[in-house]
């Protein structure tokens, strides 16, 4: 059995046995390497960067250390692994300083390596736009900061990535736009209401008009909030309400 066969099951074997789902989809998420050793072939990778596309996340999320990719799959599949790994924590700082950190180890891979993430950031990209809007628009910042330093991967890969992040920062945005509650402000008998305020972002006022969600709110000092509504139901706000186009 060559090398690609034998990271393929290696990979399968190694996310199953943990139950890994993919986050959104809940598909099996060995299915997710699988797909970026698919971008890693068909940009004509070699059979140990195949491999390595296929273990990427295995060390990274599994029991599996380098140390036991490199007695399975050799030295090279090995430090291909470890290029594309994130072993940071919460301990080693917040997100920002952690993606800092990634950016700089990734700046200086091998092309090799840098056409195993290219694929691997294609793959997520699709997925997170499609299912998460709101953590969409921090990844998309972070993935063209690092498109920005990691340049000497697969040239055609790097085009297409860059280009979905472009198309998908416009899609967002578009998307946001679209599901954006009518919102209004709202003044309550003169005063800010603190019994609305103190209620979650996400939640109803009482008092007969339990339909209506509050959105967001605005600083404390400030006696106005925004709350969303449907349209139809503006002539049922209760009398004690004054409305703000």
């Amino acid at each position: 059995m060559n090398i690609v066969s034998r990271a393929a099951i290696f990979a399968k074997a190694a996310h199953l046995a943990i139950n890994q789902r993919r986050k959104y989809t809940d598909e099996p998420y060995h299915t997710h390497p699988f797909r970026v050793a698919e971008i890693v072939q068909e940009a004509g990778g070699t059979p140990e960067m195949i491999a390595a596309a296929y273990l990427h996340d295995v060390v990274e999320d599994t029991h599996v250390t380098i140390e036991a990719i490199s007695e399975e799959f050799g030295f090279e599949v090995a430090a291909l692994v470890e290029w594309v790994s994130d072993f940071q924590t919460s301990a080693d700082g917040n997100r920002a300083a952690r993606k800092s950190v990634e950016r700089e180890k990734l700046a200086s891979a091998s092309p090799s390596a840098q056409t195993i993430k290219l694929a691997d950031l294609i793959d997520n990209t699709k997925s997170i736009v499609e299912h998460d809007l709101d953590f969409a628009t921090i990844y998309l910042q972070e993935k063209q900061q690092l498109l920005r330093v990691m340049d000497k991967g697969d040239a055609v890969l790097y085009a297409e990535a860059m280009q979905i992040c472009m198309d998908s920062i416009d899609k967002v945005k578009e998307e946001k736009e679209r599901r954006r509650p009518m919102t209004h402000r709202v003044y309550i008998n003169g005063r800010r209401k603190v019994t609305v305020y103190s209620a979650k972002k996400r939640g109803t006022l009482s008092a007969n008009s339990q339909w209506v969600s509050v959105t967001r709110f605005e600083m404390p000092m400030m006696r106005y909030f925004a709350i969303s509504f449907p349209t139809e139901r503006r002539d049922y706000l209760p009398s004690c309400v004054l409305l703000w186009q």
